[in-house]
């Protein structure tokens, strides 16, 4: 309902522990966070699941697609590692690569 500040209220203090490590919770995190205008928030969501379960790909990729949206493209190659360690043949991985690869293009034409 346009209403971030209060989306994150509720999904910070009424959603039982378990629902934070859900990727669809986290996804509705993150975008929340992009509205408020801090894409990085969102990625440190993800990241801060991949600490728990370090061996879940879909914690890596989330963080690496919100780092890109962030800027923050160092960290994004890393988590992009991350996934290519924990599955080598991930199906996300091409399109996580492109995606950086578009981002360094702009960054550089900036």
């Amino acid at each position: 309902d346009n209403r971030p500040e209060e989306a994150l209220q509720v999904l910070n203090n009424e959603l039982l522990s378990d629902d934070h490590l859900r990727v669809d919770v986290l996804n509705d995190v993150a975008v929340t966070w992009m509205m408020l205008g801090k894409p990085a928030k969102g990625a440190q969501a993800f990241e801060q699941a991949l600490e728990l379960v370090p061996a879940d790909a879909l914690y890596a990729i989330g963080a690496a697609q919100w780092r890109i949206k962030a800027g923050d493209l160092d960290a994004a190659r890393e988590h992009i590692d991350t996934v290519r360690r924990i599955d080598p043949r991930h199906a996300a991985l091409p399109e996580l690569e492109s995606r950086l690869k578009a981002a360094q293009t702009t960054s550089k034409a900036d």
